[in-house]
């Protein structure tokens, strides 16, 4: 999971700073997604992960992943999976993994 953090924090350090003028171009030819989409997926992979397996409050997650508030963190997690983190982890306890 370290591994998948730094590839999270290097990419988004290059897409805020001096970004190739290619970011994009490449990371869709390696990965077919834009880097956008591809932030969001692994940061959505990382808030699963740490939501399911490590017994932290939803402040302590917003605090670890930077955002702002953790209120942010939640419409975030809903906009991309359509649940709240108490839905999902409800769905998860019932054997609906998605």
């Amino acid at each position: 999971m370290a591994t998948d953090k730094f590839f999270v924090y290097r990419l988004l350090y290059c897409y805020q700073t001096d970004t190739p003028p290619y970011l994009n171009t490449s990371v869709m030819a390696q990965f077919g997604v834009s880097a956008t989409h591809l932030l969001k997926q692994r940061l959505l992979e990382e808030l699963k992960n740490e939501l399911l397996f490590n017994n932290r409050t939803v402040s302590q997650l917003s605090d670890d992943f930077h955002f702002s508030d953790p209120s942010h963190m939640m419409r975030f997690f809903k906009q991309q999976t359509g649940k709240t983190f108490t839905q999902y982890l409800q769905d998860y306890q019932n054997g609906i993994y998605e």
